[in-house]
């Protein structure tokens, strides 16, 4: 080890023998003498510590007499597997730690450690950053930051094998993973991922609400065809998950949550995202009810009648495009092609003039139509009066100024 505490303060070796402006060999025996009269003491079992050097190890603080420290151990292997990890790591941790402590104090079911301090006497083999302990159930807090595609790889069986082994022993797990690595595009409702993030996705309460919904929308159409979203996999099963990057600056931790169904699981990996996700505070995010709180279960319904809402629109616009497909092309006109017959399209006059998207884009240039806006044109005047005759409306909208004045004539004439 490395760290010690020395006249009250916290001390390290390899810091302080960087630092200094003597011989190294001199200094080192300078700090030897004072180990050996119980300078240095750990800093987890305040017992004293002698300072070794040799060929085999570099210069180092050692328990005397062949004393064994289970937390020196433990924070011995939890600081090789964090070893990888950005400055940023250490930082967050620290500040999530700080706030669920804050809530250990008036939630005494709640026991709050650093996961080698809370499991040295057990010496695992993996660490989580943190562990929470709510009555007879524990969670195992991580943070992953550093990720880029040369790692990945390497990284997904490291985490694969710490997951395992944390549940082997119990444990829920729960990871926090650096903004840097988040790439979304909802354009093409597309979130783009590690594989280490799709491994790392959790399944939760508010995903299983999400499943539900989108099962019953999938009675109706076909989600993804509805939304546009390019299919890497043939069939992709309905079964979201969530994903929780996390963001730092010097005032303040915020996390932000993303649901997604997972569809390419090999290189590039990809998913569809149900929406483009949000910014959830700390002491929010780690609230504690019978677990960890995660998200924001006004903002989660909100979130589900808004996508349904969205999900009505695009089927609709869906639907009269295929439709309009098909007034555009007649197949009956058939022709021999090397003594087979077949089915040719034949061009023709479309009955429809005026596309619903188009009248969309129309009204917001012309009146500047919101979505609430939109979404009232859809249901009362589209959907149930069954009006499909697009040019008909814009046509009593040309001479308006507000929508409210296009309503009222929409009130008036259908």
């Amino acid at each position: 080890m490395n760290i010690a505490i020395y006249e009250g303060k916290s001390f390290n070796l390899d810091q302080h023998l960087r630092n200094s402006d003597r011989n190294r060999e001199i200094e080192v025996e300078k700090l030897k003498k004072r180990a050996e009269k119980g300078a240095f003491t750990c800093p987890f079992c305040n017992a004293a510590l002698i300072i070794k050097s040799g060929n085999q190890r570099d210069t180092h603080l050692s328990h005397s007499f062949r004393q064994s420290c289970e937390l020196v151990e433990a924070n011995e292997t939890y600081t090789k597997q964090t070893k990888r990890e950005s400055k940023k790591h250490s930082v967050i941790r620290q500040i999530i730690f700080d706030e669920l402590k804050v809530q250990e104090k008036i939630r005494p079911e709640l026991k709050v450690e650093y996961g080698y301090i809370a499991k040295a006497d057990e010496k695992w083999t993996h660490f989580p950053d943190i562990i929470v302990k709510h009555d007879d159930k524990e969670l195992a807090i991580s943070v992953l930051t550093n990720v880029d595609r040369s790692k990945d790889t390497k990284l997904v069986k490291q985490f694969q094998k710490r997951n395992q082994y944390f549940q082997s022993k119990g444990l829920q797990t729960v990871w926090f993973v650096e903004e840097q690595q988040m790439s979304i595009d909802m354009e093409h409702h597309v979130i783009h991922l590690w594989e280490s993030e799709i491994d790392l996705a959790m399944k939760t309460e508010e995903d299983e609400k999400w499943d539900k919904l989108l099962q019953e929308l999938a009675t109706q159409g076909n989600l993804f065809e509805v939304f546009g979203y390019w299919k890497r996999s043939d069939s992709i099963k309905i079964d979201v998950k969530s994903i929780y990057y996390v963001y730092s600056t010097e005032e303040q931790i915020e996390f932000s949550v993303h649901r997604f169904i997972i569809d390419e699981k090999k290189f590039p990996f990809r998913a569809f995202a149900i929406n483009s996700g949000y910014r959830i505070s700390m002491p929010k995010a780690l609230s504690f009810k019978r677990s960890l709180s995660l998200s924001d279960s006004s903002v989660e319904d909100a979130g589900r009648e808004a996508f349904k809402e969205q999900f009505f629109i695009k089927l609709e616009e869906y639907r009269m495009k295929k439709q309009e497909e098909q007034d555009v092309f007649d197949y009956d006109t058939e022709v021999e092609v090397l003594g087979e017959s077949i089915k040719l399209p034949q061009f023709r006059e479309t009955t429809t003039k005026m596309t619903y998207q188009l009248l969309v884009k129309k009204l917001k240039e012309k009146v500047g139509m919101t979505q609430q806006q939109q979404l009232c044109l859809w249901h009362n005047y589209v959907l149930k009066k069954g009006n499909r005759n697009f040019e008909r409306i814009w046509q009593l909208a040309e001479d308006v100024q507000t929508f409210k004045e296009l309503e009222m004539r929409l009130q008036r004439d259908y």
